[in-house]
């Protein structure tokens, strides 16, 4: 089944040839120009491969998908856009031009940069941008920060929640 949700994200990619608003947000984030990015992220998109889980793989330069079944297209391509958006961001800081941006400019994240991006692919694609499932995902994101208490309750709670969107 996520053969099949991998591939109809990649049709629906492919019906776009370019993307100004993704490009005019790498060149904020990034504070250089990026021009014709869409192929990139396209391609990592593209080029993912199932997994254990959901990942964006550094050492391999690729992204990762569980071979669990996902059954909503809509949560599928929410979460692989923002994988793919971890490789886009991986590609323009460190190889593409060399450089690193500060995560703290404008008060912002990789990880919410990935669910931006996500949101705006989304968006442009005309898939249902699945919101509450993506905070839900950053909640647990942040609770593996140093600042997080590390009772684990709240990771919990989440983790429930998360379970109702198809498994993840």
């Amino acid at each position: 089944m996520n053969k099949q949700h991998l591939a109809r994200l990649v049709r629906k990619m492919y019906e776009i040839d370019k993307s100004q608003a993704l490009d005019q947000y790498g060149t904020k984030i990034f504070g250089h120009s990026i021009r014709r990015s869409w192929r990139l992220f396209r391609h990592i998109t593209k080029t993912a491969v199932p997994g254990k889980f959901w990942m964006w793989h550094d050492s391999m330069e690729l992204v990762s998908y569980p071979k669990k079944r996902v059954k909503a297209f809509e949560v599928f391509a929410t979460v692989m856009l923002h994988e793919a958006a971890h490789g886009w961001c991986y590609f323009y800081k460190n190889h593409l031009y060399q450089y690193n941006y500060s995560f703290g400019v404008n008060n912002i994240n990789e990880e919410q940069v990935a669910w931006h991006v996500s949101r705006l692919v989304c968006n442009m694609l005309k898939i249902s941008y699945q919101k509450e499932l993506a905070d839900l995902c950053y909640k647990t994101y942040l609770s593996f920060s140093p600042w997080d208490n590390g009772d684990g309750v709240e990771l919990q709670k989440i983790n429930k929640k998360i379970a109702a969107y198809d498994d993840l």
